[in-house]
């Protein structure tokens, strides 16, 4: 009986720490869910989506997927293997490629191999459709929002 009594307990309260780790994740996607639909409402069913995070982005948007590649040589041949309009970058998966274009943009130098600088700064080839953003706290204390998924679509 005591034995019993012990292992409930011990349950119980693992039960009680695993719901709340659940409970704090149940939102870490969001954005990538919130954009998905936004891909499966412009793309039609049998169109492919180069996306970071492909899994999750092809689970939401029920499109077909393939991960989008760093390199944009490599993005170049993706773009006529797959025929793909609609690219997602998200700072989940990327957040090192667009840090690094986010301080390129700041500096004024190019980053001619990286597909996430392409997408932001050709604007007569790509169009950002929509930037997905996550409300957080700044260093300074005070509510901020950080950019977390971004949706670009091809110009034709």
């Amino acid at each position: 009986v005591f034995a019993m009594f012990f292992l409930y307990s011990a349950s119980a309260a693992n039960l009680g720490i695993g719901w709340g780790l659940f409970n704090s994740k149940v939102t870490s996607y969001s954005e990538v869910e919130s954009a998905s639909y936004l891909i499966k409402n412009m793309t039609s069913q049998d169109e492919w989506v180069l996306a970071n995070g492909m899994m999750e982005v092809g689970f939401y948007s029920e499109r077909k997927t393939a991960e989008l590649s760093h390199n944009y040589s490599k993005f170049l041949g993706q773009l006529r293997a797959y025929n793909a309009t609609v690219f997602l970058t998200s700072h989940y998966e990327e957040s090192q490629q667009l840090n690094e274009v986010a301080q390129a943009v700041q500096s004024g130098n190019g980053l001619p191999e990286s597909t996430a600088y392409h997408l932001v700064m050709d604007s007569d080839k790509y169009q950002l459709v929509k930037v997905f953003e996550r409300n957080v706290t700044g260093q300074d204390g005070k509510p901020a929002t950080q950019p977390m998924v971004f949706v670009f679509k091809k110009i034709a």
